[in-house]
């Protein structure tokens, strides 16, 4: 099973869970949040630079704006 330690949205649990896949969470504490939101905005930015049409790139201003409200 493949391991991704980063932060997901809160549907990606019960989308994993309809998939019935295995998966663990762990709570933050305020400093490693920050930390790892960062990182998270870092990745939604690199995935928006490499869009190549309007629609792709309307879904990831999407998730930084997401981010951004976090």
């Amino acid at each position: 099973m493949p391991i991704h330690n980063k932060l997901v949205r809160d549907k990606i649990a019960a989308i994993l869970e309809e998939k019935q896949l295995s998966y663990t969470t762990k709570k933050l504490q305020n400093h490693t949040y920050k930390q790892e939101l960062l990182k998270k905005l870092k990745e939604e930015c690199r995935e928006y630079r490499a869009t190549d049409n309007n629609e792709e790139a309307a879904e990831e201003l999407a998730d930084i704006l997401e981010v951004d409200l976090a």
